[in-house]
């Protein structure tokens, strides 16, 4: 029997999702990482792995160049919606790794037209899920569920992305959430699901209602350091403030650095390529799409990212 990890993103639904549709059509073991971990990882991949699926991770060059090793041995096949650069995409060819990549669709409804064939008919409530929840893509979810009807699907979402946001770093319970889609359960029907969302709804609440006391402001971005994954929570800010910017931040390794989620609701920036280009310069790295994007950044870098943003944003406005 073949050996089949998936390794994918630790901190949304669409990462978890894509584990999941592989732990039921193809019985893989699945490892969840985030940025930080993500070479380390790769880095642990010996010979005993025959497939490797890498889902919803955006690459920086270090993890390709493993990738390439791992290609030697493994089937490598790699699945993403983030931007990606040109070198990155020409180094995966020229390493073998297969690649599934669409802007256009999350990674969670990539691997689920992989695998449907695999699959039964009812898995592609996790694609509808993936989708609903992840911000670029969320006008399209309902393309996976014409077996359901919306407003479940919709609240179903919801309530495993509030709860997968604020478990943040509990690889416990993500662990959980995967062993439970993968058997089609239904996200309130996962232990602690339904909980953690609640708590993760007040807690956005209380922080709106009180934006003056806890936001702070540049010129034209808002920021605040959250509890909790950043990412459900600058979705719901950039709704409830008047700058066209909004940074949600957290400390993570003992706070020594800071994950970043970048959010806005103006057609006019690429957040993407602007958080790339700052988190650069910072000794960190970032990425994503034009009106979501996200960041690790050493922490005493944070004010000057909130700089350098501002600088970025008059720049675009002229």
């Amino acid at each position: 029997m073949s050996n089949i990890l998936c390794v994918s993103h630790l901190q949304d639904v669409d990462g978890l999702v894509c584990a999941a549709l592989f732990r039921m059509a193809k019985n893989a073991q699945y490892s969840l990482v985030d940025y930080s971990d993500l070479l380390i990882e790769t880095k642990s991949i010996t010979e005993n792995v025959d497939e490797l699926y890498i889902c919803d991770l955006s690459l920086e060059t270090p993890v390709v160049n493993e990738l390439g090793r791992i290609s030697k041995f493994s089937r490598v096949i790699y699945i993403d919606h983030h931007p990606m650069r040109g070198e990155v995409l020409q180094a995966l060819r020229a390493s073998g790794v297969k690649i599934l990549h669409s802007t256009e669709m999350c990674a969670g409804a990539l691997a689920y037209r992989l695998l449907r064939r695999e699959l039964p008919e009812d898995a592609r409530v996790l694609a509808a899920y993936a989708t609903l929840s992840d911000y670029p893509s969320a006008d399209q979810g309902f393309a996976f569920t014409d077996r359901f009807e919306p407003q479940m699907v919709a609240f179903e979402s919801t309530l495993l992305s509030y709860s997968v946001a604020r478990a943040c770093d509990d690889i416990k319970f993500k662990n959980k959430v995967v062993e439970g889609l993968s058997q089609l359960k239904y996200p309130h029907n996962i232990e602690g699901v339904v909980s953690l969302a609640m708590q993760q709804l007040q807690y956005v609440i209380d922080l709106i209602k009180n934006t003056g006391e806890t936001v702070c402001y540049s010129r034209h971005v808002a920021y605040v350091e959250v509890s909790g994954s950043t990412g459900v929570v600058a979705n719901v800010l950039v709704h409830a403030v008047e700058k066209p910017i909004v940074v949600c931040y957290r400390g993570y390794r003992d706070g020594a650095s800071q994950y970043l989620s970048v959010r806005t609701k103006n057609s006019r920036y690429d957040l993407g390529a602007l958080t790339s280009r700052i988190a650069g310069k910072l000794g960190g790295s970032g990425g994503g799409h034009p009106l979501a994007a996200g960041a690790q950044i050493p922490k005493e870098n944070l004010s000057r990212f909130i700089e350098l943003m501002d600088r970025a944003i008059e720049g675009t406005a002229q």
